[in-house]
C-alpha cells in the first residue's frame, strides 16, 4: 500500500506543478508587456521633453542673435558719430559757435613726445613742461 500512496502523491505533485507552469507564463507575459509599455512611454516622454527643450533653446538663440545684430549696428552708428564729432571741421565749428577764442599754439607752447612717452628736447637742450603736448606719430 505504501507504494500505491507514493505513486498517488507523485501524480498529485506533477499535476500541481503543471498548473503552476500554465499560470506562470501568463503572469510573466503580462509583466513583460507592462514593462515594455512602461519603458516605451518613458522613452517617448523623454523624447518630447528633449524636443521641447531644443525648441526653447532655438528661440533663445534666435533672440540672442537678434540682440547681437542690434548691438553691432548700434556700435557702428556710434563709431560713425564719434568720427564726426572728433573731426577738425566739427571742432572748429563748435569753437566758433561758442566764441572760445582759441588759436593755434606757438612752437614754444608745444611739447613733443616720442613713441615711448618721453618728452623730446629742443635744440637748445631744454625740455618744455606745463605746455600743450602734441604727440609725434
Amino acid at each position: 500500500m505504501k507504494i500505491h500512496s507514493r505513486k498517488a502523491g507523485a501524480q498529485r505533485q506533477k499535476a500541481h506543478s503543471k498548473k503552476k507552469d500554465k499560470t506562470h507564463p501568463i503572469a510573466f507575459s503580462f509583466a513583460t508587456i507592462f514593462t515594455v509599455t512602461l519603458i516605451t512611454f518613458a522613452f517617448f516622454n523623454k523624447t518630447i521633453e528633449y524636443s521641447s527643450q531644443a525648441e526653447n533653446l532655438a528661440v533663445y538663440i534666435s533672440k540672442t542673435k537678434s540682440e547681437i545684430r542690434q548691438l553691432e549696428s548700434e556700435i557702428a552708428y556710434l563709431n560713425i558719430e564719434k568720427e564726426e564729432l572728433t573731426s577738425k571741421k566739427h571742432i572748429y565749428k563748435k569753437i566758433a559757435q561758442y566764441k572760445l577764442g582759441l588759436r593755434q599754439a606757438t612752437p614754444q607752447q608745444v611739447s613733443r613726445l616720442d613713441q615711448s612717452g618721453r618728452e623730446v628736447q629742443y635744440a637748445r637742450s631744454r625740455t618744455v613742461s606745463n605746455r600743450t603736448v602734441a604727440l609725434l606719430q
